[in-house]
Parts: structure tokens; sequence; C-alpha cells
């Protein structure tokens, strides 16, 4: 008789497990249809939502090693923006197999089940990443109005911002804590 086999999301369709590349699929709540997929790190555990900054983290317990052999490299956090789903990478233990998020500190707490440890040969070894999601704003004008309302959070929730911009005078280079100028010309 045929023979079902059923693989965690972690993995791909390799049916020899060789290697875990990650996904993460998005699904329009309102419609139930896939929207994007966006990749992440190998062997992706279970995403957190920080909800005040639309950022999904999600702790890859490979890093970017999708043979995932030990020596284990270190474990990644691939950063999603939950707008754009833009990726930013975070490294941080060895096998980083959960997570959570303080949102009213706007820190990410990951669980590193080996700690520092390559070959995963102690018990006694666990770490926690801690991770400090401030608020980046990214505008060549200094005024785009999602952006700047994104900086403003930040701000009422007293994290330290980074504006980039082009314009000296902007609202962005105004309220931020920090703010660079990329001097781009107009």
């Amino acid at each position: 008789p045929p023979r079902s086999t059923l693989f965690p999301t972690r993995r791909s369709s390799d049916l020899t497990c060789v290697t875990r590349p990650g996904t993460v699929t998005v699904i329009d709540g309102a419609s139930n249809t896939v929207t994007a997929t966006v990749n992440v790190g190998a062997a992706p555990a279970t995403p957190v939502v920080n909800a005040m900054t639309n950022k999904i983290y999600v702790p890859n317990q490979c890093g970017n090693d999708p043979a995932c052999l030990a020596p284990r490299a270190s474990g990644t956090v691939t950063v999603i923006d939950g707008v754009t789903n833009q990726t930013q990478t975070v490294n941080v233990g060895v096998v980083p197999d959960a997570a959570d998020v303080n949102t009213a500190t706007n820190k990410i707490y990951v669980a590193n089940a080996c700690g520092n440890d390559p070959n995963c040969q102690s018990t006694t070894t666990a770490t926690v990443t801690v991770i400090d999601g401030t608020t980046l704003a990214i505008s060549q004008s200094g005024e785009t109005a999602d952006t700047l309302a994104v900086l403003r959070q930040g701000i009422e929730r007293g994290l330290a911002t980074l504006a980039i911009t082009n314009v000296p005078e902007s609202p962005m280079t105004a309220e931020a804590t920090i703010s660079l100028l990329t001097c781009a010309g107009k």
C-alpha cells in the first residue's frame, strides 16, 4: 500500500533530510491565502511576534548552515518586518530553540539549548541571548508618514531611536535619539 511521510515545517521537501533550509509562509488572515514566502535560516523554530513593532522573530537552530552537522555553527534569529517582509539576521548562541518578546521593553529573549558549545556536550551550558529591538527609521525625505509613525511609537515607549535620512531639517532628524545624514543629494 502507498505510504505517506510527513515532514515538520522546518524541513524542505529534501527526502534525504540532508539539508534543512527554512521559510516562513505569510498568510492573509482575512482571505486565508498565501501572500508571501520569506526565506529564513536553517531549521527554524516557532516564531514569535512583537505586535507593537510588527516584527517577527524566527530562531534558526542551525543558523545559516543547512547541513546542520556537529560541531554546529552559532544559531541565528531572522527578524522579519511585518509590513515589507524584509529580513535581518542576528547571531545568537548554539541551537536557539525558543524565543519570547517583552513588548514593554522591546527586548527579545532567545533560549540557546547548547549555550556556546558547538558540540552540545554539556547539559549545563544553556544560555539566553537578549536582542534589543531598538527602533530604526530610514527615509530619504525624513517625512515619510508611516516611518515617522513607527519612530514616534518607539519614542513614546522610551526606546532609543535611530533615523537615517537625507534631510537635516526633517521631522525624523529632529525627533530621533540619533540621526545619521546620508548627504546623498535630492
